[in-house]
């Protein structure tokens, strides 16, 4: 009977220890007295990203980070065997209250930069709490600007943790117990791997007007890929908000297919394109992009590029630039003229000696 009756009150022991014990950190005891039993075990963080972690170059985000407690108990061991009723129950309710030693209080954290990553963190330290054994933190998260000129490629961020555990506990003076702690500080480095997608970049490589008319010009610009990652329906065209100089802001061919383009490859697309008359001889910029689509079938577009026209007084072919129209002719002309005074010369020669 007096068994039956000593389980009850310790199972009533068992509800009444406050959970809440290892949610925050008592002070530090100077010595441990009557400490009944050692547990051996800590807290074990790792940490898992949430929601991906990829980001173009360039692009400003939030990395959000989730932490799990792996943490577990190795081993158990009795340090001093309780001698009465009451030192019977004070060591049944440190047991209990042992079991804490996976938990993990005031978790602080940080992201770091340690590799020389093409990243700029802009978030500080992190309050996240306590975690118990097994469990799962809300989720954390840290502002980053990746480098607009970051390569593509996985790289590799450094969690920094800090935080306390419950190292010893002890219990007694029952029916009215005392509770004494012993914590400790432990840190944790996690890494966190993130990858810069792959991305495709344009330039403009050269470009040259050509004068068709008096107020007409066929441009042509070379565009190259300089990216990592193949452009796909690639389609380059001229922005309206180019200077006024052209007939009411409209070209007559503004956009140009550019096909596929692959890391490295150029093209050359050109514009026919008109001006106001009486406009300005001298060296324009014209402004350009261009639509595609990367490997993963999204539309995208270029960042706008710059390109020079200048514009020129002389038609093509005038100057020295080349052979004009009447000039072509005229050339023609003495050609066909040579030729006739050889076919009669060669006549008048046979005749002569008939």
């Amino acid at each position: 009977m007096r068994g039956a009756v000593c389980l009850y009150v310790l199972l009533f022991l068992m509800l009444v220890v406050p959970a809440a014990c290892a949610e925050y950190i008592p002070p530090n005891i100077g010595e441990l007295t009557d400490d009944y039993y050692n547990v051996f075990g800590e807290p074990n963080l790792s940490a898992a990203s949430v929601w991906g972690s990829e980001f173009d170059s360039g692009e400003s985000s939030t990395l959000s980070i989730r932490l799990i407690n792996r943490g577990n108990i190795s081993a158990f061991e009795m340090d001093e065997l309780p001698q009465g009723s009451d030192e019977f129950r004070d060591a049944y309710i440190e047991t209990k209250l042992e079991s804490d030693v996976t938990t993990a209080v005031n978790i602080r954290g940080i992201l770091e930069n340690k590799h020389g990553v093409p990243v700029r963190i802009v978030s500080g330290v992190q309050e996240i709490g306590y975690l118990r054994e097994e469990e799962v933190s809300k989720p954390v998260e840290f502002d980053v600007e990746v480098f607009t000129d970051a390569p593509s490629g996985n790289y590799e961020l450094s969690l920094n943790l800090t935080y306390q555990y419950q190292k010893e506990v002890q219990v007694e003076g029952y029916p009215e117990p005392e509770f004494n702690y012993w914590y400790v500080e432990k840190q944790q480095v996690l890494p966190i791997n993130i990858t810069v997608k792959p991305e495709v970049d344009f330039e403009v490589e050269s470009a040259r007007a050509q004068k068709v008319s008096d107020q007409e010009y066929m441009l042509y610009v070379r565009y190259r890929n300089t990216g990592s990652e193949v452009a796909e329906n690639a389609v380059a065209r001229i922005i309206v908000e180019s200077p006024s100089i052209f007939k009411n802001d409209i070209f007559k061919d503004d956009t140009e297919y550019l096909g596929t383009l692959s890391p490295g490859d150029s093209i050359e697309s050109k514009y026919l394109i008109e001006v106001e008359e009486g406009a300005p001889l001298k060296t324009y910029g014209i402004e350009t992009e261009i639509e595609y689509k990367d490997s993963r079938g999204e539309k995208r577009t270029s960042s706008p590029m710059r390109v020079p026209f200048r514009m020129e007084e002389a038609l093509y072919g005038e100057d020295g630039e080349g052979i004009g129209t009447a000039a072509y002719f005229g050339l023609l002309m003495g050609i066909l003229a040579l030729a006739g005074y050889y076919a009669y010369r060669k006549k008048w020669k046979r005749n002569k000696r008939e």
